[in-house]
């Protein structure tokens, strides 16, 4: 998320690569989730000012709140106090299934920096390595699993990254396969002592990701 012509936007990297509309996204995101009671989503957004300038939480969260009101009622606000987080079955059952996390932007220690629901996700949450240049790459699982990112907080989240640089269906298709998952999730979770519980993949149509 940064800002092109002075317009908070999705964007990655340059402006002049293409950016779209926030708000539309956002709208589509919520009337994804109107038409598909069951389903819970996270999201990681990276807050890019490199990109046309700075601009505030509490700014973006206007924002939303004026032209993306549906996307923000399905926001959930979580309790740091909290031992743990809610079941998917209880953000469900209570139509808060928006897990909306932000990196890279203003931080949450102070609490009148972050907007309700707006989480810090490296306080919360882990990364392993995510520069592989070739599939064969992830076979040593001292580097592929070692959390490079976060890690210092709470780590509730330990995500993997299971995917090469540059994607392509030849690498998506041994790395997305049920056995590979398995062996990998499996061996991370050993090396790290933390429990896996988000995949970063690539084409998450090929292969047996959705299976697994």
């Amino acid at each position: 998320i940064g800002k092109c012509q002075n317009e908070i936007r999705l964007v990655h990297g340059f402006c002049l690569l293409g950016s779209r509309s926030l708000v539309d996204a956002f709208n589509n995101i919520a009337v994804f989730l109107e038409q598909n009671p069951n389903e819970v989503i996270l999201i990681p957004a990276q807050i890019d000012y490199s990109t046309g300038g700075e601009f505030t939480l509490l700014e973006l969260d206007e924002l939303l709140k004026a032209q993306a009101p549906a996307f923000r009622n399905f926001v959930y606000v979580h309790n740091p106090d909290l031992p743990s987080w809610p079941t998917l079955g209880e953000l469900i059952d209570n139509n808060t299934r928006i897990l909306f996390f932000h990196y890279n932007g203003e931080q949450c220690s102070n609490p009148n920096v972050c907007p309700p629901g707006f989480l810090d996700w490296f306080v919360y949450a882990a990364e392993s390595n995510f520069q592989f240049l070739q599939s064969d790459d992830l076979d040593d699982k001292a580097t592929a699993c070692e959390a490079t990112r976060g890690g210092d907080g709470r780590g509730d989240f330990y995500g993997l990254n299971i995917f090469t640089q540059i994607p392509n269906p030849q690498s998506c298709s041994i790395l997305n396969d049920y056995d590979f998952l398995k062996v990998h999730t499996t061996a991370c979770a050993a090396v790290t002592g933390r429990n896996v519980n988000l995949l970063l993949v690539d084409c998450w149509d090929v292969g047996d990701v959705l299976k697994f």
